[in-house]
């Protein structure tokens, strides 16, 4: 495989890498639609710039000028899809670090019955 195209792949999955661990929001499809659209992303980009610098793609060179522009395209296009996305859930309840999941609803507490007493009334 050609060194242009494996380092576009590289690119693409270390962006799509950064984009999961780091980012405030998810993407809808999760690690596996940032990985598609940043490989996605880094390929327009690197295309786009070695069709100006009329490189071939199959038996160019990797230069810095390429990756920098993929780089750069598949960042913007997980921003772009990340705009669209949802926020990620908060799962620490305390500063310790413990993996304590926060209650979806607060429990409400219910008065309880003192046994063997009749209602007056």
């Amino acid at each position: 495989m050609p060194e242009v195209l494996l380092g576009w792949a590289a690119v693409g999955v270390g962006w799509a890498f950064l984009v999961y661990l780091f980012s405030p929001r998810r993407l809808r499809g999760g690690g596996f639609t940032a990985l598609v659209l940043s490989l996605v992303g880094s390929g327009i980009g690197g295309y786009f710039y070695a069709n100006s610098q009329q490189t071939d793609i199959l038996h160019g060179q990797l230069t810095w000028g390429m990756l920098v522009i993929s780089s750069a395209s598949a960042l913007i296009v997980l921003l772009v899809m990340l705009s669209g996305g949802y926020p990620r859930r908060e799962k620490f309840d305390n500063p310790l670090g413990e993996t304590a999941a926060k209650p979806r609803h607060k429990s409400k507490t219910k008065s309880k019955k003192i046994a063997g007493k009749k209602p007056t009334g």
